[in-house]
């Protein structure tokens, strides 16, 4: 059974702050949100963010309970005395970039995305 929130060790802090391995490519701005890039040992790539206690215990439960394609997977979590970070797979850009691209989109592009926004306001029942 894993430990609650509160009691999470030492050594797993360590992996969400900065494991030895890791490489952090740098960090964002994202509607108002500072996020951190990092490549993982397993070379896969998170987007770490830190929260206050409250609204990161929130979130952390709103991932935990919801599965989607479009929505990133939480990969970490840690709580500190105020603050938690929460670690999720890496997922850039928004809709909202890709909407105000420069370049012409592809029809298959632009059905993807209808597809996709289909998708989240059945998963949500809009």
């Amino acid at each position: 059974m894993p430990a609650p929130p509160a009691l999470v060790t030492a050594k797993v802090k360590k992996s969400i702050i900065r494991a030895q391995s890791d490489i952090d490519f740098g960090t964002f701005t994202q509607n108002g949100v500072d996020w951190l890039v990092r490549a993982r040992r397993d070379s896969s790539m998170i987007m770490v963010k830190k929260l206050g206690r409250i609204a990161g215990l929130r979130e952390k439960n709103i991932l935990d309970r919801i599965s989607h394609a479009n929505i990133a997977k939480m990969k970490h979590f840690v709580c500190e005395d105020d603050s938690v970070y929460i670690g999720l797979e890496y997922c850039r850009p928004t809709l909202g970039q890709i909407l105000h691209v420069t370049q012409k989109l592809e029809v298959q592009h632009l059905q993807h995305i209808a597809c996709s926004v289909s998708n989240y306001f059945r998963f949500v029942n809009v």
